[in-house]
């Protein structure tokens, strides 16, 4: 009976840990609903703040746009990237983010991104799903 107790609790342990991160992620046009700026980018710059260097700030060119932004602006993303959930792009990378606009605290005004918002996903493959953007930066 310990065994089948000890086998159970451990199962337990193993399920919970792998779906600490799991998430019901939304459809393209739901993510576009719910975000403040959607547009795919170039990561210019990536610097480590906060506590424990755990919060990722990401200077990110706009390529395209799709809304809450124009092509060719620069833009603040913030990221946690610590974490088993976080999430963190790397320098140089080209990047599709969904985002929502800080309101509150020192980082008013800039955006932030998570796991669970399809950020970081392919921008070919989000770009036919969400449509023609709304601005395109010219090369």
């Amino acid at each position: 009976m310990r065994a089948l107790s000890f086998a159970v609790l451990l199962i337990t342990a193993v399920t919970r840990a792998s779906n600490a991160c799991s998430c019901l992620e939304p459809s393209p046009a739901g993510a576009l609903s719910w975000s403040s700026a959607v547009f795919s980018g170039h990561v210019l710059s990536v610097k480590h703040e906060g506590k424990h260097d755990c919060e990722r700030r990401h200077r990110i060119l706009v390529e395209r746009a799709w809304k809450g932004t124009q092509a060719g602006k620069v833009v603040t993303v913030y990221t946690d990237g610590c974490f088993t959930c976080g999430i963190a792009f790397q320098k140089d990378s080209h990047v599709m983010i969904y985002a929502r606009l800080i309101e509150k605290g020192a980082h008013k005004g800039a955006l932030s991104t998570g796991l669970c918002t399809r950020s970081g996903r392919s921008v070919a493959a989000e770009s036919d799903s969400l449509g023609p953007p709304l601005s395109v930066l010219k090369p």
